[in-house]
């Protein structure tokens, strides 16, 4: 059951920082190739890896994310700020999400929003609309965020000021799920335009899920999607995450999904 957001409380500083905050994308290091499921090139472009050294340097990539998110960790206890990483494919509504909690969120709690995509930053520049700091993290063709580029744009946060930060990951629910960049929670994200087996397509990221939100539920007229069905597939995955249903466009559900994220706070 997800906890009541906190108190009501104004908080003017980060709304006139917010007005005129950058939206200049930080980029990742990763030369645009997935160390999960990229090309398998030699380091110089030619021949193939053997399955020892393509191992060899996913520890390797393992173990320095987890260095940085554990720096991030420390970095966001520090400050007492809750990050969340909403994870979910392309066009499933994260943004659209975002900027409605963010209007709801704006009298109770201090948010910040870093929003990552390959290119590009239109989605930093709309969530910047609502008036609340963003910065745009750019992975140049990796499909997931990292730690170290997550606490880099943690970095030109006003940390001090803020109690929640939203992480947008990468449109994608496979890799992402395997990178902690080191949130308090995972968040799955789906829409009522995408399949109802998505939880058993995709288990890692449901399975690690704190909650799973569906999304554009004003179509659910309008679409054969079930969304006891849906329920029914989370289950067997995770039995205990809340299904929040949403649509960014009526905003039901908006309130009940601050809620659990307030239950949430560090």
């Amino acid at each position: 059951m997800c906890s009541a957001p906190p108190a009501d409380r104004g908080h003017p500083a980060v709304e006139r920082e917010a007005r005129a905050w950058p939206v200049a994308p930080f980029r990742g290091e990763t030369g645009g190739v997935c160390p999960v499921g990229g090309e398998k090139a030699g380091p110089r472009g030619g021949g193939q890896v053997t399955r020892q050294q393509e191992v060899k340097v996913l520890k390797g990539l393992r173990g320095e994310n987890e260095k940085w998110a554990a720096a991030t960790r420390e970095l966001l206890r520090q400050h007492n700020v809750t990050m969340i990483n909403l994870i979910g494919g392309p066009g499933c509504g994260k943004t659209a999400l975002l900027c409605r909690l963010a209007e709801h969120l704006g009298g109770s709690a201090r948010v910040a929003v870093l929003e990552g995509d390959v290119e590009t930053t239109y989605d930093a520049r709309r969530i910047a609309e609502t008036g609340i700091p963003v910065r745009q993290l750019l992975t140049g063709g990796a499909c997931h965020l990292e730690a170290r580029l997550v606490h880099a744009g943690l970095q030109e946060l006003p940390l001090a000021d803020l109690d929640f930060v939203f992480v947008e990951n990468v449109g994608n629910l496979v890799c992402p799920a395997e990178f902690d960049i080191g949130e308090r929670a995972k968040v799955a994200v789906v829409s009522v335009t995408e399949g109802e087996d998505k939880p058993e397509k995709y288990p890692l990221v449901f399975r690690l899920a704190g909650a799973v939100i569906l999304t554009k539920a004003d179509l659910l007229p309008h679409v054969p999607f079930d969304a006891p069905s849906l329920e029914r597939h989370l289950r067997k995955v995770n039995s205990t995450a809340p299904l929040l249903i949403t649509s960014a466009l009526t905003g039901q559900g908006v309130r009940e999904t601050a809620d659990c994220f307030g239950g949430w706070r560090t």
